[in-house]
């Protein structure tokens, strides 16, 4: 986790560094930090604004198929959600710092306390794929731009060329289609930086090191007792840095991903380029462990500190201390930002409407 949390900041779309020892996290400071996060800033901000007026130039207005409708609108919705991740990451800079250190600083302590073996084999798997799919997400961005450059998202049939075409056309000359690839590159690294800290980084690895918190909080002393203050706190650190409207646009983007990604791969396989097609195939298999096992992780703390109370109830013969302490120990809950919380259910309440809704969008 820590390196992909260094991977996302390396973008430098997001205003901290890696410090110089692991889990520690400084804010951006010197002037050449803040001009390579500036310019990071309005290279994307270029892109939103470019991508943004070829809808309002192309589909406003028209009458497009279903399936062309459905693709733009899921680039259109990936790419203003994550833009407004990235101002919720400025502004939230200092809670942000603090929380990933802490996360740290927690894991430390519980490998400190004795925890092994505590990260399974499916969820390094997901994690690892999340990590690739930062370069993988750019490098077939590149070859839509350099292959297919009148093709959404595109930004070179705003800048170079009209495309009179349509989708497919290939008249661009090839310095065009390079200018373009570069621009698809660097644009949808900084997006994939992004979404890849709000839900990876942000969202589950403090829900992870919370869960272990309180599975290793059993043992009936004053100590481990405090420890679960720890806990805690974390929670409303991470309520506080995700709060809306962060975690509705994050849920928003993962089921938006996951339909279109269906669709595209069932019905328009046959439709779209080569490298669109296989970052939707990407997305699909992503988006797929995100919310069966990322979305499932995000209920651990709250089963796993309501076990704790329970066993500590169970025991008997507590002491006054106990006895109020235990009373004060509410579960700890990962807030979806709407009064709700992630429980056990989540994640397949979120499948079945992801599949609910692609077979009315494919019965349409």
């Amino acid at each position: 986790m820590a390196l992909l949390a260094k991977w996302s900041l390396n973008s430098r779309c997001i205003p901290i560094q890696p410090g110089s020892t692991q889990g520690e996290f400084t804010l951006i400071k010197t002037w050449r930090q803040k001009i390579n996060f500036y310019l990071s800033s309005s290279a994307y901000l270029f892109y939103v604004f470019t991508f943004d007026f070829w809808i309002y130039k192309n589909f406003f207005g028209q009458s497009h198929h279903v399936w062309e409708t459905l693709v733009v609108t899921c680039f259109l919705m990936v790419i203003n959600i994550t833009y407004i991740f990235h101002i919720e990451f400025y502004f939230r800079k200092n809670e942000l710092k603090n929380l990933l250190e802490n996360s740290f600083r927690m894991e430390k302590r519980c490998l400190a306390m004795g925890a092994r073996n505590y990260v399974n084999l499916l969820m390094l798997i997901t994690v690892s794929m999340g990590g690739l799919s930062i370069p993988a997400t750019s490098v077939f961005m590149f070859a839509s731009g350099l292959f297919v450059p009148c093709s959404p998202p595109s930004a070179g049939s705003v800048l170079f060329y009209s495309c009179p075409n349509g989708w497919m056309d290939q008249s661009l000359p090839w310095p065009g289609r390079l200018v373009n690839g570069l621009i698809l590159f660097h644009a949808w690294y900084l997006l994939a930086s992004l979404f890849a800290m709000a839900v990876l980084v942000v969202l589950l690895y403090p829900s992870l090191v919370m869960e272990l918190q309180s599975k290793l909080d059993t043992m009936f002393c004053r100590t481990k007792l405090e420890q679960y203050r720890v806990a805690q706190v974390m929670k409303n650190l991470l309520n506080y840095v995700k709060r809306n409207p962060m975690t509705g646009l994050a849920l928003a983007f993962i089921i938006n991903t996951e339909i279109e990604s269906l669709y595209a791969i069932i019905m328009c396989r046959d439709k779209l380029p080569l490298p669109i097609l296989l970052l939707f195939a990407m997305a699909l298999i992503d988006f797929f462990l995100v919310i069966h096992v990322f979305l499932r992780a995000l209920s651990k703390p709250y089963v796993s500190s309501v076990e704790f109370v329970s066993n500590f109830n169970r025991l008997g013969g507590m002491d006054e201390w106990r006895r109020k302490f235990l009373k004060s120990c509410q579960p700890v809950k990962v807030a979806m930002g709407d009064g709700n919380y992630f429980d056990g259910l989540t994640s397949l309440v979120i499948w079945q409407f992801c599949v609910d809704t692609f077979i009315s969008i494919v019965l349409m």
